[in-house]
């Protein structure tokens, strides 16, 4: 079976961190590259903490960058992210490391040339998969405004269609935390023939995050997973799993929103898909930071900037595939 090669932007936090040890770990995935962006955490906290799980998953050779430290422009005042994600991003499991220090693996390079460099030297191959507020994908469509062509394919996690959002009322967390940003990478990736192999982006939003949480079940194993950095991934689960009920509702589940949008790529089928122009609110209104998503008719998307969305999601099959994966069968 042919690897996809991708590229993670990160702000490592809980659910990049489960993320992460799936591209490092899935068959079906190449990690090329990882580039580290503030959101969950301060950007030097994601990055250290993207070296702790590369590291963890056997992965150091992997290379981690830098992203961008704030938003690009005026945003709506997020939510703290500590109550979710801990003071570290990493649900204060106290995890050690990396060795060698945040910053001690070779030479540093900024995320958006790394991003823009990696896309040039293998055109039309890479997969970037965005996982963090899309403020370093912004800064590379800066440095480069044909990095989408370079690319093969873009898989965001972000939004929120028929549901409120994390951030705010209206806007989910890594469209809310840098609305501008969002804006400028949804109009460039999502006009037509924009990516080289001629694919729609894709987002996923919280519609298919909230409706598939993890359970117990798939908490059971991870504790007895194989896999190299499954020990370390789950202690910090278990210590933020609690947390599942304060976007669920539920007790005993957990959202893992970035698995979910990693897992898409290995896998769309497991979502049902609209393609619809899709808009960022970026007025400072009540919906500052809300994806404003027309689906009075997916024609229109033809003339402006649409996207692949996620609205359904086989959450049965997504939970077994996930255990499947931590038992060594992924």
């Amino acid at each position: 079976m042919e690897r996809i090669p991708v590229v993670l932007d990160v702000d490592t936090g809980t659910d990049d961190a489960g993320a992460l040890l799936l591209a490092a770990t899935a068959s079906s995935l190449e990690l090329v590259a990882a580039l580290a962006t503030w959101g969950n955490c301060a950007r030097d906290q994601a990055l250290r903490n993207t070296l702790v799980m590369l590291e963890a998953a056997g992965r150091e050779a992997v290379p981690a960058h830098p992203g961008c430290e704030g938003p690009s422009g005026p945003a709506p005042v997020p939510c703290e992210p500590e109550a979710v994600m801990g003071r570290d991003g990493l649900g204060d499991a106290a995890i050690e490391g990396p060795r060698g220090g945040a910053r001690g693996r070779g030479k540093v390079e900024a995320a958006a040339a790394a991003l823009v460099r990696l896309a040039q030297a293998s055109p039309g191959e890479l997969t970037l998969v965005a996982l963090a507020p899309l403020t370093t994908v912004a800064a590379a469509l800066d440095l480069d405004p044909g990095l989408p062509a370079r690319l093969h394919h873009l898989v965001v996690m972000g939004g929120a269609v028929q549901v409120g959002g994390n951030c705010t009322a209206a806007a989910e967390a890594n469209i809310g935390h840098d609305p501008l940003a969002a804006e400028k990478v949804v109009t460039a990736f999502g006009a037509p023939g924009a990516l080289a192999s001629g694919r729609r982006p894709c987002l996923v939003p919280l519609d298919v995050t909230l409706r598939s949480p993890l359970t117990m079940d798939e908490l059971a194993a991870l504790q007895a997973s194989p896999l190299a950095g499954a020990q370390v991934l789950f202690r910090v689960w278990k210590a933020i799993w609690p947390t599942g009920w304060l976007e669920t509702g539920r007790e005993g589940v957990w959202p893992a929103h970035d698995l979910l949008a990693t897992w898409c790529v290995m896998d769309p089928s497991l979502c049902d898909w609209v393609t619809a122009p899709l808009l960022i609110d970026t007025g400072g209104s009540a919906a500052w930071g809300a994806t404003v998503v027309d689906r009075r008719s997916t024609v229109r998307g033809e003339s402006g900037a649409a996207w692949q969305i996620a609205m359904r999601v086989d959450a049965d099959r997504y939970r077994a595939a996930v255990r499947g994966w931590l038992a060594g069968d992924c």
